[in-house]
């Protein structure tokens, strides 16, 4: 029996031990061709669609951006395997050694030898390096290991698992020793104490703690500024007041890359928001699309919004619609049907309609606007909204 459980507890070590890199082996190359797919998509239909003059305005209003980087490049950068490689190596040989500490010294207790030994006379053999270590470094490394473990899998699940992501997980193991023997010098020696405490806090899962505390803050911001209490800038603009959709969770994510107003969103690098996060691209290019209008039009966006128009890409099918001739070219002069629209939007702003016309124009040509036109957008209007246009 004895042999049995001691077979056991090798190969729960082994299956332990080489759990962390296959996680990671399987999320590079099995998840992260997935959400590249998406990218790739993206690029066929506006870069190398059948219309070779659409695709050219296209390439030109990308090399032109200097806000947004080629979508497929920064991917394929941002996940190369080469990339992985030394944190996936340094991860392997802190789990290969750390489940080699604790599987000696586990065995070492498990093993009646020395006992067996001594009470046969015989001199008692000298115990192993890991044996002579201290419970509480052994509870630490264990904390470590769970810590990482746990990282893992939950970055995996919400896909934003990255180079930089494993890096932060070796420095973690790294620091697990020295964390848990820093935390386990404030508790009494009384009962295991310290050791749980190495353990505990090799093993706490802070970044959880500080989305949750980021959560709580932005939660409470919202609502003193929704109370008119807070002292906060009106020209702010947070996003969690002015784009729709956002949850707790989603702002505090988005707050450790630094986006938190409008201005933020507006002219940041989508693809690189995609690899950080895990969210969907087209999400994310909705959050774009939303807080580019938000940044022209300010505090009126939620009125205008129950006009159909809640985004800069719906300001540009309105100027194509109602503003441009079938040419394309502005139109000198605005009558019937397009002139009442206009009009109507204007009275919502309560703008002048001139000057109305002079603002959507500067939106239709916002660099940000029109490459995100040409590489999401490349199609325009779409076929039904022109016919339903022409109708009215």
């Amino acid at each position: 029996m004895d042999a049995w459980i001691l077979y056991a507890v090798k190969v729960f070590f082994i299956v332990a031990v080489a759990a962390p890199p296959v996680l990671v082996f399987l999320y590079r190359w099995r998840e992260v061709p997935l959400r590249g797919a998406d990218v790739e998509a993206m690029m066929d239909c506006a870069l190398r669609g059948p219309d070779k003059a659409a695709c050219a305005e296209a390439q030109q209003a990308l090399d032109n951006n200097p806000y947004i980087s080629d979508p497929q490049q920064t991917f394929e950068r941002f996940h190369s395997p080469w990339r992985y490689l030394i944190p996936l190596l340094v991860l392997t040989v802190l789990t290969l050694s750390t489940g080699y500490v604790v599987y000696s010294w586990v065995t070492y207790k498990l093993l009646p030898a020395p006992v067996a030994a001594s009470a046969a006379g015989q001199q008692k053999p000298p115990e192993p390096i890991p044996a002579r270590l201290p419970v509480t470094i052994i509870m630490a490394l264990v904390g470590g290991y769970v810590w990482g473990v746990f990282q893992i899998c939950a970055r995996s699940r919400s896909s934003e698992l990255s180079p930089d992501d494993l890096y932060e997980i070796d420095l973690g193991l790294i620091a697990a020793v020295p964390v848990g023997i820093a935390f386990s010098l404030l508790a009494a020696d009384l009962g295991g104490l310290r050791s749980f405490m190495a353990f505990a806090a090799s093993a706490f899962p802070l970044r959880d703690v500080q989305r949750l505390f980021r959560q709580y803050a932005t939660r409470k911001a919202l609502e003193s500024s929704d109370s008119g209490d807070s002292a906060s800038r009106p020209a702010e603009l947070h996003l969690g007041t002015t784009i729709e959709g956002l949850s707790d969770q989603t702002l505090a994510r988005l707050s450790e890359l630094r986006i938190s107003t409008v201005l933020d969103m507006a002219y940041c690098d989508p693809i690189r928001v995609m690899v950080q996060t895990g969210f969907p691209l087209p999400v994310i290019i909705d959050w774009v699309d939303q807080s580019l209008w938000a940044l022209y039009c300010g505090d009126l966006k939620s009125k205008i919004d129950k006009l159909g128009i809640r985004c800069s890409l719906d300001v540009c099918e309105f100027v194509d619609l109602h503003l441009r001739d079938g040419r394309g070219e502005k139109r000198a002069a605005i009558d019937g049907a397009d002139k009442a629209a206009l009009d109507a939007l204007a009275q919502a702003m309560g703008s002048d309609p001139l000057l109305l016309q002079d603002l959507l124009f500067r939106i239709y040509c916002d660099p940000q606007v029109v490459v995100l036109r040409k590489l999401w957008y490349p199609h325009g209007v779409p076929k039904e909204l022109k016919a339903a246009a022409a109708g009215a």
